[in-house]
């Protein structure tokens, strides 16, 4: 593991305590605040829409003022945000730590993506993108430790205040790891940038390519709880234990992975973590029981981080160091565009078309995503010249 990614691993890890338990927390707490079932969903909608609309300025002050800067600013706005969860007790409330946890989201992907550009051998891309992915793993991995801790001997609303003022405090912490060993990578930062420096056919083709993955990727998020519940029972625990299996297996294999993309080479890589996830979408409607659904989401999950490490080397070796924050953030809102389109495309087909539809839409897309990559990406090798027709 090289040592220059290793020194965000606190930071990373402290400050997604809560993303293991938000998904099935967030929404029963919302509820016993009153709020309907559009206000609820609004919390995931909006998410996204603040990623989208902040990555763009983060991406700019990234590329100006720094990135260590930005990384402390990041570790702030995690800690306002879990502080006013802890508190929340209205919507508003609740709306604004959705707001700040937006913010500070963009800000920590930027940062740490752009430390990663700046510091580490291109070789090595994938094993650094997947040791971010071990940490954020292990991180929501613990915050599932600490919940079922809390929960275990609290009411459900004094464990949800305590659990997230420990989140808080353990954000707090972030920033003192990252003031005190993190030092800025950007050794000169330019005042004037030109974007069309990195908009190369090269890169737009491979957005096109994340685009999709993302789009694929998403339609079974809205769905793939109430399947659970339709399918196999209601009780929220249990299916939260169904996805333990493999949040343990990113958090001990991502590292791994990542540096078998590096020595395979990212075309192969992401074909076949493309590939994988796209069978494992199309079978799952056929799981008769948790057990082999929990099995079949730690193989989604290793090939959706297979997939993703790989990815983003291709993107990291694509653009220019002198805006390396920039281009990250349009990395970054083509993403969330294809998040906020997928479940729309899945919650509709559910309701309108068959429950089975958005899984196997999802593995066809995935599938149509490895033909492009074929097509689209021709060499298999981990360095890719922008100036050739690599894409």
């Amino acid at each position: 593991m090289n040592k220059k990614s290793n020194i965000l691993r606190k930071p990373l890890l402290l400050t997604s305590l809560p993303l293991g338990v938000m998904s099935f927390l967030l929404p029963i707490y919302s509820k016993k605040l009153g709020m309907n079932a559009v206000e609820i969903t609004g919390l995931f909608s909006i998410l996204s829409l603040v990623l989208i609309i902040a990555r763009p300025i983060i991406g700019k002050l990234t590329d100006k003022f720094g990135r260590k800067p930005i990384l402390i600013a990041s570790c702030i706005l995690f800690a306002a945000s879990y502080l006013i969860f802890s508190i929340a007790t209205t919507s508003a409330l609740i709306y604004t730590a959705r707001i700040f946890q937006g913010i500070a989201t963009a800000t920590m992907t930027i940062s740490t993506y752009s430390i990663i550009s700046d510091t580490i051998k291109e070789n090595d891309f994938s094993k650094a993108f997947g040791s971010i992915n071990s940490y954020k793993s292990t991180g929501s991995l613990y915050g599932c430790i600490i919940a079922a801790i809390i929960l275990s001997f609290m009411s459900f609303i004094q464990g949800w205040k305590m659990l997230f003022l420990i989140f808080s405090i353990g954000a707090i912490y972030s920033v003192i790891e990252v003031v005190k060993n993190i030092p800025e990578s950007k050794k000169t930062v330019p005042v004037k940038y030109d974007i069309n420096k990195n908009k190369s056919k090269n890169t737009i083709k491979l957005l096109i390519i994340v685009f999709m993955t993302c789009v694929s990727s998403s339609i079974l998020g809205p769905i793939l709880m109430i399947y659970m519940q339709d399918k196999f029972t209601n009780n929220i625990l249990l299916l939260a234990y169904a996805f333990f299996p493999s949040l343990i297996a990113e958090s001990l294999l991502s590292k791994r992975i990542g540096a078998f993309s590096d020595k395979c080479g990212y075309r192969y890589a992401m074909i076949l973590g493309i590939l994988i996830c796209a069978v494992i979408a199309i079978v799952t409607p056929s799981a008769n029981s948790l057990y082999i659904l929990a099995l079949l989401w730690v193989v989604s999950t290793l090939g959706g981080t297979l997939y993703s490490v790989s990815e983003k080397n291709i993107y990291t070796s694509m653009i220019d160091n002198s805006g390396v924050g920039v281009m990250y953030s349009i990395y970054s809102i083509v993403c969330d565009f294809g998040l906020m389109i997928g479940p729309l495309i899945g919650g509709i087909l559910y309701d309108n078309v068959s429950p089975k539809a958005p899984f196997y839409l999802s593995g066809f897309l995935m599938a149509i995503v490895s033909i492009l990559i074929l097509i689209l990406i021709k060499k298999n090798s981990n360095k890719l010249n922008t100036s050739s027709d690599s894409i």
